[in-house]
């Protein structure tokens, strides 16, 4: 996935540009969807065992803003993508 598709994904979670940049030279990653639900407790390490279940469940839901946990569910060109930020 190239940094320009990354940028476009960050920004329909409601990123600016610049903002979306910004997150990106932070480490934000970018997971597609289904990758991330069949690998989930790989992706939620240094998570309890609660906060897992917690976060996965709202990554099912397909919550826009997952604040608590720094993550967001888009969907951006027809395909649904889990962004973890680093802040």
């Amino acid at each position: 996935m190239t940094d320009n598709k990354r940028i476009e994904i960050i920004m329909a979670a409601g990123s600016t540009k610049y903002e979306a940049e910004k997150h990106l030279k932070n480490g934000t990653i970018i997971y597609e969807y289904d990758d991330y639900i069949n690998n989930a407790s790989g992706y939620m390490y240094g998570l309890e065992e609660e906060d897992q279940k917690k976060l996965l469940e709202a990554i099912k839901n397909k919550e826009p803003n997952i604040t608590k946990y720094d993550h967001s569910v888009v969907n951006y060109e027809n395909k649904w993508y889990v962004i973890e930020y680093a802040l």
